[in-house]
């Protein structure tokens, strides 16, 4: 009996979840409060970059079930009406679900705390940003993005993405290049304000040259929006 009771609690231990191997804090009572609160907000850090990790894993599942089910061919149009339906309307539950937990924690935890968090947790509030459709947040966000891009902690084309996207919410000419609205059933550029300099403006990105999203204009041209 007490060999199973001593079998039965060693298996518990192992299966203790990864912050019980936390290193505790010094006892050394001049050291302690100090080595505890960093121990504590460590462990915070932890937790905020596996929530942002979670959302935007929805965020980047849901878009790509989109693109899969707009590509089948094997689908009827009504059918693949009824599922692309369905998955908007999951999107934007989702989207509107997350840009209201991403300002719960930008009440806490500041732009470079959120970026510090984690390895990608600057890449996952990114997805959350640009599709939280609040333009307000992106023109909050935006000057912290292009640090996290001059900090390679997002790409440098996420960047532009941003920028434009913000630009074309606000009305405005984009400036990179890289958004596209719907018009009569075909994917077509939204305005860009110097046509002459977007080049330029991209190879000061270490982005691609514009003739590459033209090209991949013309390839969706094929499905249609």
């Amino acid at each position: 009996m007490k060999k199973h009771i001593l079998l039965v609690w060693i298996a518990a231990l192992f299966a203790l979840p990864a912050i019980a191997a936390t290193e505790p804090p010094s006892t050394d009572s001049g050291t302690f409060a100090s080595d505890y609160q960093s121990s504590v907000q460590k462990l915070k850090a932890k937790h905020l970059a596996r929530e942002l990790a979670a959302m935007a894993e929805i965020d980047q599942y849901q878009r790509h079930v989109l693109t899969e089910v707009s590509r089948n061919t094997d689908l009827s149009a009504s059918e693949r009406e009824r599922l692309e339906s369905k998955i908007f309307s999951d999107m934007a539950k989702a989207d509107a679900a997350h840009t209201t937990r991403l300002k719960q924690i930008l009440q806490v935890w500041s732009w470079p705390e959120i970026a510090a968090s984690g390895a990608n947790a600057a890449q996952d509030a990114y997805y959350l940003v640009q599709h939280s459709g609040d333009t307000a947040l992106m023109k909050e966000a935006l000057p912290h993005f292009e640090a996290f891009a001059k900090a390679r902690l997002i790409g440098a084309r996420q960047f532009a993405q941003m920028f434009d996207r913000l630009a074309m919410r606000e009305k405005r000419p984009q400036r990179y290049g890289t958004q596209l609205r719907c018009l009569d059933g075909k994917w077509v550029l939204h305005d860009i304000e110097e046509p002459e300099l977007v080049d330029a403006l991209r190879a000061d990105l270490g982005i691609d040259p514009f003739a590459e999203t033209l090209k991949r204009i013309e390839a969706l041209d094929e499905t249609g929006c």
